[in-house]
């Protein structure tokens, strides 16, 4: 992990740090395969390195999954709450510490409280405020000029709400009250508006963190080849003691360590925006 990247407001214990590293790395292990590699890996008994081998195998390049790859991306427009089918959530059965809750059951409700009042209590503190505006783009020049960040369109904001939002919004406006509320209220829309829930559940140290990302990008990827939207919702398990409440309320093996909100929309699937660093300035091969 880069820890001059760490979000240190909102997440302390660097525990999205290291889902991401291992939703990463799963996302190069596959990439490789699809270009005809063979591919294997290692994490260290700290959980803070993940080493990648890979060989040249002289299969195929793989068009499918390589399109797959490409066409993941989160989407936050409001889904429909059209249940999710049977075989998909059978199917998350598959993938260790997953678990789906449809929208209208307890267990959705009791995630969707606890996903709420995290969001309220991110929406009051000034510093986590304060960090996400850091990371916010405001312009198409911006973005690639820094090659990271949310831009617009992955805050779901496209057309001429995009021009309107670049136009009149900037960093000292976002950390102000009234762009948290309209965040707060974005967030309440969202939760209701979907199929339901899945969450990975793991253990609490960065070596399971790295392991919940891994089976994050499994997740991910089987929604897109089904052509179900998938946003990260993971307010709620932010915070440790909140993680254990809700390993309670749902009766877990483990803690939650991600949240997704699925759900269909209406109209055309959506697309990955891209905002993507240089490999050569943060992969070193060896």
């Amino acid at each position: 992990v880069d820890e001059a990247r760490a979000l240190t407001k909102v997440d302390p214990e660097k525990r999205e740090m290291y889902i991401s590293m291992g939703a990463y790395a799963r996302s190069c292990i596959l990439t490789f395969e699809a270009y005809g590699y063979n591919a294997s890996y290692h994490v260290s008994d700290n959980g803070h390195t993940v080493t990648i081998n890979y060989s040249k195998n002289g299969m195929a390049m793989d068009d499918g999954l390589i399109n797959l790859l490409k066409r993941r991306h989160t989407d936050k427009r409001i889904y429909r709450q059209t249940n999710i089918p049977v075989f998909f959530q059978e199917g998350l059965n598959g993938i260790h510490g997953t678990n789906y809750y449809s929208h209208g059951s307890v267990e959705y409700e009791e995630i969707r409280q606890y996903t709420l009042v995290a969001a309220a209590r991110q929406r009051d503190n000034q510093s986590i405020r304060d960090e996400l505006a850091d990371w916010l783009r405001f312009s198409n020049s911006e973005a690639a000029n820094k090659k990271d960040g949310l831009t617009a369109e992955q805050l779901g904001i496209t057309g001429m709400k995009k021009s309107l939002y670049y136009l009149f919004v900037d960093r000292e406006r976002a950390k102000g009250d009234s762009f948290a509320q309209s965040s707060y209220d974005t967030t309440v829309n969202q939760t209701e508006g979907c199929a339901g829930f899945i969450v990975i559940s793991d253990g609490e140290a960065p070596k399971d963190y790295v392991d919940a990302g891994m089976r994050l990008m499994e997740v991910w990827l089987y929604a897109v080849r089904n052509n179900i939207e998938v946003q990260p919702m993971s307010f709620g398990v932010e915070n440790r003691e909140d993680r254990h409440k809700i390993q309670q309320a749902l009766n877990l093996s483990a803690p939650p360590q991600m949240v997704l909100r699925v759900g269909y929309v209406e109209g055309v699937y959506g697309e990955n925006i891209p905002v993507r660093r240089d490999l050569k300035d943060y992969v070193t091969v060896k």
